[in-house]
């Protein structure tokens, strides 16, 4: 009665409130017409027995779903510390992306330069929001494609560059807040 006094027209909506509804009134009935009771004890015994198993296969879950429960709570609790580390890498991606973009500017500038290579480094380092783009891959995902063209068309220097990148950022920072 607390359920359906609480869902009012929801609690009809599921089988298994009607299971619960049915047993409960069939064992109510039971009990007050005693013998002239037209079903068998048997029927409500097995109705109640669905109904417990129906609870053990909740508790069941409760305990497969603790495992999940704490990783969620520690995932909770981590918020902070994600969002500064998340700030730290945006920063230090934002820092290295606006150098990158300013060194490889002049040569985004020299009409000397064919279109079709200005506008393959132009495709990565051209904007700023491009380079923060690049500067992401760079560190999370296939950073070659990134670093060739910058090697191909403008110096073998960026070979170093992108090496102390991903060793300090890539390996040293991501490290450090993994252990935290």
């Amino acid at each position: 009665t607390v359920r359906i006094a609480v869902l009012h027209l929801r609690f009809w909506k599921s089988p298994l409130n009607w299971l619960d509804f049915i047993v409960v009134v069939g064992g109510f009935a039971e009990v007050i017409m005693e013998d002239a009771f037209p079903l068998k004890s048997v029927f409500l015994r097995l109705l109640r027995s669905v109904k417990l198993a129906r609870a053990m296969r909740v508790m069941r879950w409760q305990r497969v779903l603790e495992s999940l429960h704490l990783l969620l709570k520690c995932i909770r609790s981590s918020v902070t510390v994600l969002f500064w580390s998340l700030c730290l890498l945006g920063i230090i991606q934002c820092i290295a992306g606006m150098v990158i973009s300013q060194i490889v500017k002049s040569y985004l500038d020299d009409d000397l330069i064919s279109k079709e290579e200005r506008r393959a480094v132009f495709r990565y380092y051209g904007t700023f929001t491009k380079t923060v783009l690049t500067m992401f891959e760079v560190l999370f995902a296939n950073w070659a494609p990134a670093c060739r063209i910058l090697v191909d068309n403008v110096s073998d220097w960026f070979i170093a560059v992108f090496i102390f990148y991903r060793c300090l950022v890539g390996f040293a920072v991501l490290n450090v807040v993994n252990a935290v």
